[in-house]
């Protein structure tokens, strides 16, 4: 384990780099990107494309894994790999400007590139970033870090929101992306000399077997698998509507970008809420109850936009609200059980055979996705007052193949960590001693877990 100094040291840059690379992340993705992408004349399948070229790059974690291990230079391939990555965006804000024929397709093989420089760093970082945290803090330390990369995105969110508006309202719009981007440039600028500052406790190099062998020895433990399958399964299922959730916005509903950020930044604010008590859920409980409730939570989010009629807005704003709650828990409790259930040896091929194979599976669900997008182009349902065009047919297929991700992460083994019912009973009991009610919102299932309820006055 890393000495103290160090650690409070390497931790507090990451924060702060941290911040700045969300910064370059809001702005090359999300609305933003789709917005760009359409400005340029991306069509449906295009869009499906775009969306699958940063999943299928994945597979290049295994490239970066194999690097690091054998030479045992993780903080260089870090820092160096993730900043040329970012800095790519520099040509790519010039497209617009120089580009007037194949726009798109310059676009998809730039971005491809940034995509693959960035996926060979990410098994360094994350198994960096597992060397020098402690188990015992883990949860809270990446709640509190994502609280506030949320303060980040809800201030980029709303201030790039405006700008877009206000340079597409004057017929600039190419000009508003541009500056957009070289702000997201700059920042990808800053967090590569933050990495460079930052402590790295080593990472020796190991003796590797022969990289057939490599890729295979974690598909030897079971758990693992069991892991792999319940994450595989779960980006296949979010993967197939996932490039169109703005398109739905931007296109059919005639939102602008000032209200989709408005939407950013309130799931920013929710998350920026809940991540610090999720984070002390999973420290004290496990991740695998958390990753259940989750799951449950965020099965249901893709029918508010399914059956969103195209003049109402609210039934959105409460989708946002609850992404933010469950899909900040989900995000923090899923890397961090990938962190703590891998074995320390090897744990780089590890991280990177499960990103390569996530992936390649979500590269297939934003193909397929695209391609049933365009073919249903034509669609248009009317019930009552509704209208279903093909995006919301695409949210109800996405909505009714997450239910079985259930089956898949119950089969996941996690020694220390209660049940989901034992959990859920804690958190009931913990909220009715918060509110003062001195009455049980579950008796039955409090009473069987355990927990000590609240006396009544």
């Amino acid at each position: 384990m890393p000495q103290p100094t160090i650690t409070r040291k390497a931790l507090r840059i990451s924060t702060i780099e941290g911040s700045w690379a969300a910064l370059h992340f809001l702005i090359t993705s999300g609305v933003f990107f789709t917005g760009f992408a359409l400005m340029l004349g991306a069509n449906d399948f295009q869009l499906g494309l775009l969306g699958a070229i940063p999943v299928l790059a994945q597979v290049f974690q295994v490239v970066g894994a194999y690097l690091i291990e054998r030479t045992g230079w993780r903080k260089g391939i870090v820092a160096w790999f993730s900043v040329i990555s970012r800095t790519l965006w520099l040509p790519i804000a010039f497209i617009p400007f120089f580009v007037h024929s194949r726009a798109v397709l310059i676009f998809m093989i730039l971005y491809a590139i940034s995509s693959i420089l960035m996926n060979i760093a990410v098994p360094g970082w994350v198994t960096w970033m597992a060397a020098l945290t402690p188990a015992s803090i883990r949860g809270r330390y990446f709640g509190a870090r994502n609280r506030i990369n949320g303060f980040v995105s809800i201030t980029g969110n709303l201030a790039a929101g405006f700008a877009v508006d206000l340079f597409r309202n004057h017929g600039h719009e190419a000009s508003g992306y541009l500056v957009l981007q070289l702000i997201a440039v700059a920042a990808g600028l800053i967090a590569f000399r933050l990495i460079l500052r930052q402590p790295d406790p080593g990472a020796p190099a190991e003796p590797v077997p022969a990289i057939a062998a490599y890729l295979l020895q974690p598909l030897r433990d079971s758990n693992y698998r069991r892991i792999l399958a319940f994450y595989l399964y779960w980006v296949f299922a979010c993967g197939i509507a996932s490039p169109f959730f703005n398109a739905h916005l931007l296109k059919h509903m005639q939102w602008n970008f000032k209200s989709i950020a408005l939407l950013g930044v309130i799931a920013s604010i929710t998350t920026m809420f809940v991540q610090t008590y999720w984070g002390r859920l999973i420290d004290r409980y496990g991740h695998k109850p958390v990753l259940m409730v989750t799951v449950i939570g965020i099965l249901h989010l893709p029918f508010y936009y399914a059956f969103c009629p195209w003049d109402i807005r609210w039934p959105i704003y409460i989708n946002t609200v609850l992404t933010g709650v469950f899909w900040g828990g989900f995000g923090l409790a899923s890397f961090n059980l990938v962190i703590d259930m891998l074995p320390s040896r090897n744990r780089t091929m590890y991280v990177a055979v499960m990103s390569a194979l996530s992936g390649i599976t979500s590269f297939a669900a934003n193909v397929l996705s695209g391609w049933l997008a365009d073919a249903m182009e034509g669609v248009r349902w009317q019930i009552g007052s509704l209208t279903l065009v093909n995006y919301q047919l695409l949210f109800v297929m996405t909505g009714l193949l997450r239910v079985p991700a259930l089956l898949f992460v119950r089969r996941v083994h996690e020694p220390d960590a209660v049940t989901m019912r034992v959990l859920v009973a804690k958190m009931f009991a913990e909220f009715n001693q918060r509110i003062g009610s001195g009455w049980p919102l579950l008796p039955g299932t409090l009473k069987d877990s355990g927990v000590e309820l609240p006396k009544q006055d």
